[in-house]
């Protein structure tokens, strides 16, 4: 499972129920998690402060700038892809905590009908991705790039969700701080229906 999905209670209690043998190993991989989560506190607490300072204009343009590839998934009035949730009201409802973990660690929190499935056909052939039309012949999966695939209902050997994000995690490898900062300060401006 993703480490960001697994909260560390749940695992420290499965833990408990180990034999023996094994509690080394699985307390070295609680520890993972517990300095995974400290990391993340710590994260959001040096973003939190630079967003009351940070420019929206420039976070726009970072918004739409390609090391962001934003605007590739997400819609922003009239402008950007469909594949993730619509942006246009954000900063209505998310406060700037929600929207850094959101932009950080997209799996912590996944907006229910944009879970992640994984198909797997009769001939072998494996996609992922957000199930965004059904019928009773087929599905049609968007993956991360490209068109959606439509995929038979017939040819499904199996499909399940999975606890990962199709957003891709990192962008903090491809933006420094400041950009960072200026994203999120400029999408807490998106809460009319139209933005500026």
């Amino acid at each position: 499972r993703n480490l960001e999905r697994v909260p560390t209670s749940e695992v420290s209690d499965v833990i408990k129920r180990f034999p023996s043998e094994l509690l080394p190993r699985a307390n070295a991989f609680l520890e993972q998690l517990r300095q995974s989560d400290q990391n993340r506190i710590e994260m959001i607490d040096q973003l939190v402060p630079m967003v009351e300072k940070a420019s929206p204009e420039r976070g726009r343009e970072v918004y739409f700038s390609i090391p962001a590839a934003c605007s590739t998934c997400h819609r922003v009035g009239k402008e950007g892809g469909v594949i993730g949730p619509d942006l246009t009201t954000i900063g209505r409802n998310r406060s700037t905590q929600d929207l850094i973990e959101s932009i950080l660690f997209p799996s912590a929190s996944i907006v229910r009908q944009y879970e992640t499935y994984v198909v797997l056909t009769t001939e072998g052939q494996i996609y992922s991705g957000v199930v965004v039309r059904e019928t009773t012949d087929s599905i049609e999966i968007q993956q991360q790039r490209g068109e959606p695939i439509i995929v038979l209902r017939e040819e499904i050997d199996q499909i399940k969700p999975i606890s990962a994000s199709i957003m891709p995690t990192g962008l903090d490898k491809y933006l420094n701080r400041q950009q960072l900062a200026d994203l999120i300060a400029w999408l807490k401006t998106l809460d009319r229906d139209t933005p500026n």
